[in-house]
Formats: C-alpha cells, structure tokens, sequence
C-alpha cells in the first residue's frame, strides 16, 4: 500500500506490486508530483468559489485526532491543500436556520493525519457525516439528512508509471 485513506472515506487508492515500485510512487508523493483529488459535501456560511488552506496540524496517537496547532508547536506539520466550489445549496434546518452546503473538489497537497476533515473543519467548512471534526451546524444537518457517513470520496489519482513514466489517471467520474 502505497497511501491510504480514513476508514469511513470511499475511493481511489493505488498499490505497488513490488518494492522498488512502492518507493517510486512513495517519492512521487513525497515531491507531491502525485495528484489527488477529493470529493466532498461541506456546510458553512459564505462558502468561497476557491481556496487554499496551509495550517499545521499535530496528531494525537492516543485519542486517534488531529488539530489545528501553532506553527512553532514541537511535532507541528504543515497540511496544505486547495478546494474549488463546484456547487452550491441552500438548505433550511429544522429551527429554521439556513445553512449553506457546497460539493467541493479538493486537491491535497500534502498527506497528513485527518488532514482534509481537520483542515475545512477549522475553515468552518465541517463535512457533512463527519462527527469527529464537525460542528454542531454540520452534525445537525447530517442527522436531519440522514447522513450516517462521510461525504468524502478520493475521486482521482493521477502519477507517472513507476516503470514506464507514462501519466497515468484513474478517476471515478
């Protein structure tokens, strides 16, 4: 295994065959030549069409979370990625508040721990079905959609062949 993703997260994912395949595909990431690309649903106020976020993020090994951390923080690793809004709607909860929700495609840039729940939770930006890093807003919107898991798909991978450096692009739309 090359890379991985969340438990409850659905996707792409790419394995090596041998091990002098595994570590050319574990450098493409590492000199982040490897795209990937993600799908989610996310809820918040005033959405952006385009962002980037660059945070640090500190992971937590006994209570399996990460967070948002000071730059200067002992362990403390950069996290970036980029999102673009493709779609917007506004839904109103049950109180009669409105709330705004976006299909998002986001590009990581870097692969850190929880990385894109953690990072567009603290942008205010919960996805929806996550109950780790969400907000009370995006939970209660889950629940009333009857969303029981993450809106997160890794919907594209693309990287050179480790033995032939033809592009190659896998995707699920």
């Amino acid at each position: 295994i090359v890379h991985r993703l969340d438990q409850p997260v659905e996707g792409i994912l790419v394995f090596a065959r041998n091990k002098t395949a595994a570590a050319n595909l574990s450098r493409q990431i590492t000199k982040e030549q490897m795209e990937k690309d993600y799908y989610a649903i996310v809820c918040g106020q005033n959405i952006p069409k385009e962002k980037e976020l660059v945070d640090y993020l500190l992971k937590d090994g006994r209570t399996n979370l990460s967070r948002v951390v000071p730059k200067e923080l002992k362990g403390a690793k950069e996290a970036r990625l980029r999102f673009r809004t493709l779609q917007y709607k506004e839904i109103e909860l049950t109180e009669g508040q409105m709330c705004q929700t976006a299909l998002v495609k986001i590009r990581l840039q870097t692969g850190r721990h929880h990385q894109i729940r953690v990072q567009m939770a603290n942008a205010g930006l919960g996805l929806l079905g996550d109950h780790k890093y969400a907000d009370a807003l995006t939970i209660n919107l889950s629940r009333q959609m009857g969303i029981k898991d993450i809106a997160l798909c890794a919907g594209r991978l693309a990287f050179c062949h480790p033995l032939t450096g033809e592009k190659k692009v896998f995707s699920i739309i």
